[in-house]
């Protein structure tokens, strides 16, 4: 069986997919083992999880996202020593995410709680570099990526099909809901 994940992604051709997508190239040539590298531009808003039914919670979440405002977030950098990331905020976002889910959760395997296919949602983020390598110099990235270049209708949601190995993804199909 597949694992599914629903990300929020900058819209394909977006002023931030550009900024991600060059930043992203950049900082592959400078520092190879950053693992944020292994996906693509995203804030995550559900874990990995199973489901017989990918169609059905596809088909459910599209209607029910049709009733979501374009989100706009309060954004910040943070990092620690080997983790950088940019910050998305907005409560009535994550509170809409959530009810929607709940929609849908009887259609997930039983074997994740809702708390826990949620736990990511109330700490949205952009993973910008991540090593177990390296220690991070924010400088790579706050001068390169402007905050004012996450507009406000640069947002969409899409559920992933994966297949999971030990260090490795691979990306199969995406459903765009929003």
């Amino acid at each position: 069986m597949y694992e599914y994940i629903i990300y929020l992604h900058p819209k394909i051709n977006s002023r931030a997919s550009k900024k991600m997508i060059t930043y992203w190239k950049a900082l592959s040539k400078e520092d190879p083992n950053n693992r944020a590298l292994m996906y693509p531009p995203h804030a995550t808003l559900t874990r990995f999880f199973k489901t017989e039914h990918p169609k059905e919670i596809s088909n459910s979440l599209m209607l029910l996202f049709k009733k979501l405002k374009p989100p706009l977030f309060k954004r910040a950098y943070y990092n620690n020593k080997n983790f950088l990331g940019l910050a998305l905020e907005n409560n009535e976002f994550s509170e809409f995410i959530k009810q929607a889910l709940k929609e849908v959760y009887d259609l997930i395997d039983p074997s994740m709680s809702f708390e826990s296919l949620l736990r990511t949602l109330f700490t949205l983020h952009i993973t910008l570099y991540f090593s177990q390598y390296k220690e991070v110099n924010p400088d790579t990235v706050t001068g390169f990526l402007n905050l004012e270049d996450w507009g406000k209708e640069e947002w969409n949601i899409v559920m992933w099909q994966v297949e999971r190995k030990e260090d490795s993804i691979k990306w199969l199909r995406n459903d765009i809901l929003y």
